[in-house]
């Protein structure tokens, strides 16, 4: 059982607040097309306009239009999650700081299996149908068996990710914030870094199947990304290396690389946000994402009037050599040590 399944994170869960942006009208297309054009080749390929009655026929009809309705629902799946967005998020106090609960619902992994097993039924039913249609009433050997080997691969592949979804439900990214750094358990592996290593943003990952990743340099002894069975082994000298969190549970994902790079340059004022009794009210609001889109340099013009302790300034951006977000933190967010 994961972390994430513990009754008493039951009633933090309910508190965050996700929404799921309307679906594209390209989507929909796609949606309502495959089918049709499965049921299109079935019609004049498969069974030839004629009703063919062959046992190989039906299964290579039957197996087409099982392709298209994979790939219909896969283009569902896919621009469901890619629309998908935490607006407020799931935090619950820990003894060495807070954890920010990822969500369950949020199942990207889900269309990278539908894709793969759409194109595995697609796949085997070319392989019937070159059974109904003999060269010299002879199935031809040669194009059956590269078929088959690429429809046997490509369900290995399905299976893979099935296998990974399966790893990721369990484990599904919960981020382990504290005084020293973060940890995350994604799957089967292991992402964590202090945040005296971190050393530069380089900017946000987004996948087709709406997953959104941050991308940090990092100069450390240890791995900061590594399989779960393998051995976490301290170095004498640090190299370089990537970090890459999944971050779509964090709210705002500007104002949580901004809360890290504080933490990198202000390690009090992290001692104070994660140490703090009313912590996990703190990070809520900071993560809370804001709907009105902002300039960053007149945001910061505003904030340093009102909080001049703020652990953040244009010039502390410029030397992390971040790549500056497009939105800050409102005026009235708790952002200060």
């Amino acid at each position: 059982m994961s972390i994430s399944d513990s009754p008493a994170h039951a009633s933090c869960e309910a508190e965050r607040v996700t929404v799921f942006d309307r679906m594209r009208l390209s989507a929909w297309i796609f949606i309502i097309l495959w089918p049709i054009v499965a049921a299109a080749f079935v019609y004049f390929v498969c069974l030839d306009g004629e009703g063919s009655s062959s046992t190989a026929t039906y299964l290579a009809s039957v197996l087409m239009l099982a392709s298209g309705v994979c790939a219909s629902i896969n283009t569902y799946f896919s621009d469901r999650m890619f629309n998908y967005q935490v607006l407020v998020p799931a935090v619950i106090w820990t003894e060495w700081g807070v954890r920010v609960l990822a969500d369950k619902k949020f199942d990207p992994l889900m269309s990278s299996v539908l894709v793969r097993l759409a194109w595995t039924l697609l796949t085997f039913g070319l392989v019937a149908l070159m059974y109904t249609d003999p060269m010299d009433g002879t199935p031809a050997v040669v194009p059956i068996a590269i078929f088959v080997g690429i429809g046997i691969f490509l369900f290995g592949t399905a299976v893979h990710f099935w296998w990974k979804r399966r790893r990721r439900k369990q484990y599904p990214g919960d981020i382990d914030l504290s005084a020293e750094g973060m940890h995350q358990r994604l799957g089967d592996r292991v992402l964590e870094v202090t945040w005296k290593d971190l050393r530069a943003w380089r900017g946000l990952i987004h996948k087709f199947q709406g997953e959104t990743y941050g991308v940090w340099e990092v100069v450390a002894g240890y791995p900061v990304n590594r399989r779960t069975s393998a051995v976490s082994v301290l170095s004498s000298s640090g190299r370089p290396q990537k970090f890459v969190p999944l971050l779509n549970s964090v709210g705002d994902i500007d104002k949580f690389n901004i809360m890290l790079a504080s933490a990198r340059r202000y390690p009090d004022w992290a001692k104070n946000l994660f140490m703090d009794p009313n912590r996990v009210d703190r990070i809520v609001r900071i993560l809370t994402l804001d709907s009105t889109s902002k300039d960053f340099m007149q945001v910061a013009d505003a904030l340093f009037e009102k909080y001049p302790d703020l652990p953040l300034s244009y010039a502390d951006l410029t030397m992390l050599d971040m790549n500056l977000p497009t939105s800050l933190l409102g005026a009235g967010e708790d952002f200060r040590a």
